[in-house]
């Protein structure tokens, strides 16, 4: 709105008031269904159960940190870690921290560590076993196995002498 009130359009994604958000908490998925219904005013649902919500007032705070009002009381809040794909979301609520795990995708192989690509030890195509070994990379001037999480089979989307980042 204040965007609007300064006669410039705000970015297509500003623009979307619905969000689905999906996090895994104690190996538990949730998907909620996010709607932004005012300024500072945001509807929260599981998905599917959209007539059932929480709603939430949400403001800035001067020191990044978030002020959340649901249900008359009011809770502080800090994303003290934006996560990726091998880390997930870190949150501290009230003083307490809350870790909301990555999505496991067992379609995409990934490391912990970030480290250059050295060998494959597998070619592209092949069957491999949960627990093998499919490459190695340097990490500090170490060399690490990289291994499959699921059996399946292989197919290489980088090249040896690739720099991977964790995730």
């Amino acid at each position: 709105l204040e965007l609007l009130e300064k006669g410039q359009l705000p970015s297509q994604s500003l623009m979307t008031q619905v969000h689905t958000v999906e996090l895994i908490l104690d190996g538990i998925k949730y998907i909620l269904t996010c709607t932004r219904t005012g300024p500072h005013i945001f509807s929260i649902a599981m998905a599917g159960q959209e007539h059932t919500f929480v709603r939430t007032n949400i403001r800035l705070l001067s020191d990044g940190g978030y002020l959340i009002e649901i249900g008359g009381q009011s809770h502080v809040a800090y994303l003290t870690n934006k996560g990726g794909a091998a880390t997930g979301v870190r949150l501290n609520i009230g003083g307490k921290n809350i870790v909301f795990s990555p999505d496991y995708d067992p379609t995409s192989l990934r490391t912990d560590v970030a480290g250059k690509l050295v060998k494959k030890l597998k070619p592209d195509g092949s069957h491999v076993r949960k627990g093998e070994p499919y490459g190695e990379i340097e990490v500090m001037k170490m060399f690490l196995p990289l291994k499959v999480e699921e059996t399946g089979i292989l197919n290489w989307t980088i090249n040896e002498g690739a720099t991977l980042a964790p995730g």
